[in-house]
């Protein structure tokens, strides 16, 4: 999640285009994969 932060930060200091769909999909999976987001939040 740090890295996908710094990136997002990155882009926003660098006035660069936003993101495209596919990269925040491999964010979003990313942060899945880290346990950060939970898929099932009745656990």
């Amino acid at each position: 999640m740090k890295a996908a932060f710094l990136i997002w930060i990155r882009q926003r200091i660098q006035g660069r285009k936003a993101l495209t769909e596919i990269e925040r999909a491999r964010m979003l999976i990313a942060a899945i994969d880290r346990g950060g987001i939970p898929l099932n939040p009745a656990r």
